[in-house]
């Protein structure tokens, strides 16, 4: 081991998870977000996706931080909005790059 980051199996591991053209996200959404499913509709929409991640209330806004490749990243956001479920009205506030998150 040459003692270089890139260099150790935490690395290696990490490298086969995601693909190299892979990131993350941090979603913030308002509306009517809250007592409606949306946080269950945002799991299955992630998986549906390959998304891995998290999601959680915030007063009344939803936290998303997403990691996938890009072209799965851009197709979530637009179905977050598209395919919402029928009670609720999302916007997306917010999106920030985020990195060094792992799940």
């Amino acid at each position: 081991m040459s003692g270089r980051a890139g260099d150790s199996p935490l690395a290696e591991l990490a490298s086969n998870v995601l693909p190299a053209t892979s990131g993350g996200i941090r979603i913030i959404l308002s509306g009517h977000v809250q007592g409606v499913g949306f946080r269950p509709f945002v799991y299955r929409l992630a998986q549906r996706h390959g998304i891995k991640g998290r999601v959680q209330n915030q007063l009344g806004e939803v936290e998303v931080i997403a990691m996938g490749s890009d072209d799965a990243l851009r197709q979530f956001q637009q179905d977050l909005i598209q395919q919402a479920p029928p009670l609720s009205r999302p916007r997306i506030d917010d999106v920030y790059d985020v990195d060094g998150v792992a799940f």
